[in-house]
């Protein structure tokens, strides 16, 4: 598919900047970093927007299925439609419209997710309305295909079209003849002959030229036979790897891939230096924690060390206590101081009991 180095490489930075993102946030970085980052994300992710003008029945809704592969934009609308369509990624499938001459047209397709597409009414039966609506996508646009057929490739609307776009804008511009089919490669060649000769006269320089069919490239990528020589007859492959370089080239492509990329360095830089402070403090911290924990350790060792010699010094005087005791109860208990007991029961306690303190002590 077309921009295949674009997408990749966008997705690519998609991931990065999310991965930066939550680690900003995981280090409480500084709300306007965390701004940055997150404005950078979403313009990342913002589509690509493609723009199709060309007259009624020039193919543009052909050229559009075959360069997707997918056929999500009708065929042979009837030439009184009037609306622009912008087709829309979205998870159910709905019509919207924006406005009497706008509609929004949302798909479950998985490439509508890249790129936001544009199929503008017959720019021979715009109104004053259309056109102002049509010149203000045509700015914005990362790619504009004007569309010719060769069954009628005269048409003056849509150089008159061109002629009111801004010249800076048409840089962006795919000149497509389309229905190639249709015609002998010799007149084909005379058509792309009298394009790049009117393009040169009324806009001052030639768009690239692309002389194609949609049809034969469709049914080349979704067709069961004959693929190679399909797309080989439709040359569909130079149009899309011009458009794949356009793209790459175009400022919202790969050089502004590069810019997201050199700011979320910076950033990325700054961060780094701030893990490495906070991981040389908690380092630091680590190394003092364990000296003191060394210190602990040792104090711990003479404490119990200390409080072993206590114990053993208390267990040894419980014992002298105990013996001694005994032995003053015995002498106390003498059969000739019975009778004092006996008569004088209050003295010889209050005696006892200081003799045996006093040894306690």
């Amino acid at each position: 598919m077309v921009a295949d180095l674009y997408l990749e490489f966008r997705t690519r930075t998609e991931a990065a900047l999310t991965a930066l993102l939550k680690i900003a946030g995981e280090m409480q970085r500084e709300p306007a970093v965390l701004d940055t980052l997150q404005n950078m994300l979403k313009d990342v992710c913002e589509p690509l927007l493609f723009v199709v003008v060309g007259e009624v029945k020039a193919g543009k809704s052909s050229l559009l299925n075959a360069l997707f592969g997918q056929e999500f934009c009708k065929v042979d609308v009837l030439p009184a439609t009037d609306r622009i369509y912008i087709f829309k990624h979205g998870s159910r499938e709905q019509t919207i419209d924006v406005s009497a001459q706008i509609t929004e047209r949302y798909l479950p397709i998985k490439f509508l997710e890249d790129f936001n597409l544009v199929d503008t009414p017959g720019t021979n039966t715009m109104v004053a309305e259309h056109q102002t609506i049509t010149e203000n996508f045509v700015p914005r646009a990362n790619l504009i295909l004007f569309v010719f057929s060769v069954v009628n490739p005269w048409g003056a609307s849509a150089w008159e079209l061109l002629r009111f776009v801004n010249q800076k804008w048409l840089k962006n511009v795919v000149f497509v003849l389309q229905q190639a089919d249709l015609r002998d490669p010799a007149e084909v060649e005379v058509i792309e002959r009298h394009l790049r000769e009117t393009a040169q006269q009324k806009l001052g320089f030639v768009p690239p030229i692309f002389a194609v069919s949609a049809r034969e490239a469709f049914l080349a990528r979704t067709s069961g036979a004959d693929k190679s020589r399909l797309w080989e007859e439709s040359r569909f492959g130079p149009l899309e790897q011009h458009i794949s370089r356009m793209v790459d080239e175009s400022k919202d492509g790969l050089p502004k891939l590069i810019s997201t990329c050199q700011t979320a360095t910076v950033i990325l830089i700054d961060s780094s230096m701030r893990i490495r402070n906070i991981l040389g403090t908690i380092m630091r911290d680590e190394e003092q924690l364990a000296r003191l924990e060394g210190i602990l350790a040792t104090r711990k060792e003479q404490t119990l060390r200390q409080v072993g010699g206590f114990l053993r010094g208390i267990e040894q005087a419980c014992r002298r206590c105990e013996t001694e005791g005994q032995q003053l109860l015995e002498r106390n208990l003498s059969l000739w101081r019975t009778w004092r007991l006996v008569l004088g029961k209050s003295e010889w306690q209050e005696k006892f009991q200081a003799d045996l303190e006093m040894k306690m002590r």
